[in-house]
């Protein structure tokens, strides 16, 4: 057997005092959440300062793919960050204005998760609620990943998927242009995307949805308040009757009859907290 060859770096060492100044970059939880609301709202939206990483990129290109336009906004002022953008380590960002849409009706649409778990669960539901045949898959690693339960609750409520029994990417989302809803039971112990990954896309469900979780606790519950607080702040009801980490039922109805459905008109994105603007 052959030691183990170890380098070393020197690790570097200031003289004296240091000062200076960084920008956080913005949220990778609240630019994916402020994509799907503003791709299924009734009028266009803006998403100021989105963080451009390969997750964020990857949830834009699929929802271009099933038809929503994701542009940037010419009339959103670039902000200079410092930080990897798209390979570069300098740059400028400039928002996003995203205009809901539909793929041909009968078309076939690929869109590739990486390995995203954002993108691998929020997305089925809006690819539901069009009339394609939307194929997801991605990297490797992502079809380890869990997406059992929602690709199970959307079928609870509707929808039409095809994993081949797998319960795991890669996936076939068979829509037919509306999701009925209703109330749903799922295990969300592997992910709280799971359960945000239904309410996103609820409003435009024909019922609404009724989310209830039983399984051992839910991880990460503050991103599903979250996912409610946008909600929330985009115009649809939610209403939370009890809360713990082990029982999570949530209620949100139907939007589009009470015209209260997903309506965001500017989100602006900030490390750890969404503002609209």
């Amino acid at each position: 057997m052959h030691a183990e060859v170890q380098e070393t770096w020197a690790v570097p060492a200031a003289d004296g005092p240091v000062s200076g100044r960084i920008r956080l970059p913005a949220s990778k939880s609240i630019t994916n959440r402020a994509l799907v609301l503003a791709a299924l709202s009734d009028r266009p939206a803006r998403i100021a300062n989105p963080l451009r990483a390969r997750d964020t990129l990857l949830a834009a290109a699929a929802l271009r793919a099933m038809g929503t336009k994701v542009a940037d906004d010419p009339d959103e002022a670039a902000v200079s960050i410092s930080g990897f953008i798209s390979g570069s380590t300098s740059g400028s960002t400039s928002g996003w204005l995203v205009t809901a849409g539909q793929p041909p009706a009968g078309s076939r649409v690929t869109v590739d998760v990486g390995n995203a778990g954002t993108v691998m669960r929020f997305l089925p539901a809006v690819a539901a609620l069009t009339s394609a045949t939307v194929r997801f898959d991605g990297d490797e690693r992502i079809r380890q990943r869990p997406v059992g339960p929602i690709l199970a609750a959307l079928r609870d409520l509707g929808a039409r998927i095809d994993d081949g029994g797998r319960g795991a990417a890669p996936f076939t989302v068979l829509g037919h242009g509306r999701v009925r809803g209703g109330a749903v039971t799922l295990d969300a112990s592997g992910s709280s995307q799971l359960i945000s990954g239904l309410l996103l896309a609820a409003p435009r469900f024909d019922e609404g949805i009724e989310i209830r979780h039983q399984g051992p606790a839910v991880p990460s519950a503050p991103h599903i308040a979250m996912t409610v607080r946008m909600l929330q702040a985009a115009g649809a009801d939610v209403i939370a009757t009890a809360w713990s980490g082990s029982y999570v039922p949530l209620f949100v109805p139907p939007g589009p009859p009470q015209g209260s459905g997903a309506r965001p008109f500017c989100w602006r994105v900030r490390p750890g907290r969404p503002w609209t603007c």
